[in-house]
């Protein structure tokens, strides 16, 4: 996996402003459609509910596509631990790096300068 570098634009750590963090549906679709559209591979993953137990075996499967995480995302309640990076279909390298930081609560480092302000408007 990808380390979060400062040569990408700076990580943004995901707390809403009302303290609430996101969970990882949330997050993806703010991500939006370069998301779905993105390979993802997920390392060291520890999740609750129920597709828990299905996102840690796609996950070891290798890369899954962008609208596959979103499925099981949507049926997990918590990420304790875990790295997800996405990658464009039409590159090697990840485009947004995604580290759970704490129960859903997330560091993000990404190559968008769009997605890095949306993400800053959005969390605190």
């Amino acid at each position: 996996m990808t380390q979060l570098r400062t040569a990408w634009r700076r990580a943004v750590e995901t707390v809403t402003t009302d303290g609430e963090p996101p969970d990882l549906t949330e997050l993806l679709a703010l991500v939006g459609p370069a998301g779905e559209a993105s390979l993802w591979t997920c390392d060291d993953l520890e999740a609750l509910g129920p597709s828990a137990a299905e996102l840690r075996l796609e996950a070891s499967a290798g890369p899954s596509p962008g609208r596959r995480l979103a499925e099981l995302a949507a049926d997990v309640d918590i990420l304790s631990d875990g790295t997800f990076e996405a990658t464009r279909p039409d590159d090697d390298r990840p485009w947004l790096a995604v580290r759970v930081i704490g129960a859903n609560q997330f560091a993000i480092a990404t190559r968008s300068r769009r997605l890095l302000d949306e993400l800053r408007s959005r969390f605190a």
